[in-house]
Parts: structure tokens; C-alpha cells; sequence
């Protein structure tokens, strides 16, 4: 009986933890989040200001720390900052996210560019066709999509945050 007990006990105690772990898991595509985002909106300022605060940061390939950034790493390090989180790489979160044109993209929203037929870098989107990003030759700084390279490879544009009515 006693053995019964210890079994039943073990096997209670590993259904828990595995509970737990899948509870923890996180999902292949995050769930976007419902935040009111649009122009000139307290989130867009918000995550703008935080976005800025990483200008100058250097760019290393693979970086997400404030020592040095790759694009994806800056956009995640940003969004992580309001418990927002994305897929890790510019492509994949070009798949995540919600495609719009870019005359509907609004700051906070962001900006994919692409090369030798795969997107490889991402941004986000300002204002008034500006955008801020790791660039592999300046670190965090901010372009314009008119910028010769930039308007060149620009693929699309994209929303990770709901819009709210």
C-alpha cells in the first residue's frame, strides 16, 4: 500500500511539473497584443522614446544587449521593454506580423527590407517615412526609406500591435 502511495505521489508530482513547463512554454507565434497604437497615441510615444534611448548602441551580428545590437535583437529589446514579445529573427517576424502598406503604417509600426530574395533586416517605422534600426555600419540610427539603399530593398511594412477602434 505504501508503495501504491509513493507511486501515486511521484506521479502527481511529475503531471505538475509538466503542467507547468508546457504552462510556461511559449507558443511558435506569440499572441499580438491589443494596445491602443496609433499616431501621435501615448504607446507609439512611449515606444518611440524607448526605441531612441538605443541610439548609437554599436551593431554586432547576433547582438540583442544594450552592449551591441543586430536589427532584430534592437526591435525585440525594444518591444520586450512593454512585455511585448516577437520571434527573433527580421524574417520571422515579418511572418508574424500583420502585413500593411506603407501608407498606412504609423509609428511603432515596422518597416522589413530584403536581399538576395530573403528579408534580413527590419525597423520602426517613425514618422513621414523615417524609421530607426541597428545598421550594420552605424549601429542604432535613424534613415529614411528614401535613402537610396533603403528604398531599394524595402519589401513591406507590418503591425505586431493591434489596432484598437
Amino acid at each position: 500500500m505504501i508503495a501504491i502511495k509513493k507511486i501515486l505521489l511521484i506521479f502527481s508530482a511529475i503531471s505538475l511539473n509538466l503542467l507547468i513547463f508546457w504552462g510556461c512554454q511559449s507558443s511558435s507565434k506569440t499572441i499580438k497584443q491589443e494596445k491602443s497604437f496609433d499616431e501621435g497615441s501615448k504607446f507609439s510615444r512611449e515606444l518611440i522614446k524607448e526605441a531612441e534611448k538605443y541610439l548609437g548602441i554599436p551593431y554586432c551580428y547576433g547582438g540583442s544587449t544594450t552592449s551591441c545590437l543586430d536589427c532584430s535583437g534592437f526591435v525585440n529589446l525594444v518591444f520586450n521593454q512593454f512585455g511585448i514579445i516577437l520571434p527573433r529573427t527580421a524574417s520571422d517576424i515579418y511572418d508574424f506580423a500583420e502585413k500593411v502598406s506603407l501608407s498606412e503604417a504609423k509609428a511603432g509600426d515596422l518597416v522589413f527590407f530584403r536581399a538576395k530574395n530573403k528579408i534580413n533586416h527590419v525597423g520602426i517605422y517613425l514618422e513621414r517615412g523615417e524609421f530607426i534600426h541597428s545598421s550594420s555600419s552605424k549601429g542604432v540610427t535613424k534613415n529614411s526609406l528614401s535613402e537610396n539603399y533603403y528604398s531599394t530593398h524595402f519589401y513591406g511594412a507590418g503591425r505586431v500591435i493591434s489596432i484598437q477602434p
